[in-house]
């Protein structure tokens, strides 16, 4: 009897193990393949911008969405940075992407997908790192806030935009009340509030606007990250490179001898500047094709600094003017 029991008791205990090996193996089957990516490599172009390498390795077993890099200061980069956009993909295989030019420091990046089985997961590479010892001037730069772009020109020591900055909003002025405000939105007038103005002249800037509203640590502005609105001094440096002397660079006024032909279109310096007028503290627009005025970011109280061209002047102009004024804004590098 007690053999009988034995023997029931031992079919049953295995019964119950293949009953468990089987949920086992299913559980195993049910898993599912994920996805997998290799960022392969990064190189550094001559003009700093990035050519960057992935393969996608398993497609696994939902659908990719999208694909290709991202790119931070920080070390593990996500497409919340900065990142470039592929698209879908259907077969694995290598793939590349051309990041725009970056500023000095070290940069982190890697390959990523996203599936459609949870679009706000993504499935990663390897970090890699790529480190940019400086802008190379004379190249282009990209604005990676908007992806304009703008030529840039080595004067002396200083390393120019060579044209006017065109980034912002455009908000309508009509009357002395359209002022641009401190929202966190960059705002800009175009000439005649013409959007095309803007396309080939850059942006109109009230002072307050041009530096952030920042009236104590002046420096960048509303210039891409790694350049910043000149200081007086910083203009005086430039004009004292085009034969400038100490004595007329601090006379206010129109200022020199030929300093103004040199920046002008078609001077020697390839700076560019152009009679792309300026809006008055009543609204009203004035002066295109004949002046181009340039904030600094030297204040005095309600005012500040300028510089200026004018057609059929060769000198340039230097003042203060009243900071509702709207002037255009030529940034400098770090």
């Amino acid at each position: 009897m007690r053999n009988i029991q034995h023997n029931n008791t031992l079919r049953f205990g295995l019964g119950v193990l293949c009953i468990l090996i089987i949920i086992v193996s299913c559980k195993k089957l049910d898993l599912k393949r994920e996805a997998a990516v290799k960022t392969d490599g990064v190189v550094l172009n001559s003009d700093n911008s990035v050519t960057a390498h992935g393969t996608l390795i398993d497609l696994g077993e939902g659908t990719i969405t999208e694909h290709g890099h991202c790119w931070a200061l920080t070390a593990e980069p996500t497409p919340a940075d900065n990142y470039t956009s592929l698209g879908s993909i259907s077969e694995t295989g290598a793939f590349q992407t051309t990041l725009p030019s970056l500023e000095e420091g070290t940069w982190y990046l890697r390959a990523y997908v996203v599936l459609d089985t949870d679009p706000s997961s993504y499935v990663y590479g390897d970090v890699l790192t790529v480190t940019v010892t400086g802008f190379p001037c004379g190249t282009t730069l990209t604005d990676t806030r908007d992806g304009k772009t703008y030529s840039t020109v080595q004067i002396g020591t200083q390393c120019w935009m060579a044209s006017n900055l065109d980034y912002g909003t455009l908000i309508s002025s009509n009357n002395a009340s359209d002022n641009q405000t401190d929202n966190s939105i960059v705002e800009k007038y175009c000439y005649g509030d013409d959007a095309s103005a803007c396309t080939g002249n850059g942006g109109l800037y009230q002072w307050g606007e041009a530096i952030n509203y920042d009236t104590v640590a002046v420096g960048q502005g509303i210039c891409p990250q790694g350049w910043h609105v000149p200081t007086d001094g910083e203009w005086k440096s430039m004009e004292f490179y085009l034969g400038m002397d100490t004595a007329t660079a601090k006379i206010t006024n129109w200022r020199g001898t030929d300093e103004g032909t040199k920046i002008k279109v078609g001077g020697s310096t390839g700076f560019e500047a152009d009679g792309t007028g300026y809006r008055k503290s009543d609204g009203s627009f004035y002066g295109n094709l004949e002046y181009g005025y340039f904030w600094t970011s030297t204040h005095q109280g309600t005012q500040a600094w300028v510089r200026g061209v004018k057609d059929g002047e060769e000198g340039i102009y230097r003042n203060t003017i009243n900071n509702s004024y709207g002037l255009c804004i030529r940034c400098l590098k770090d």
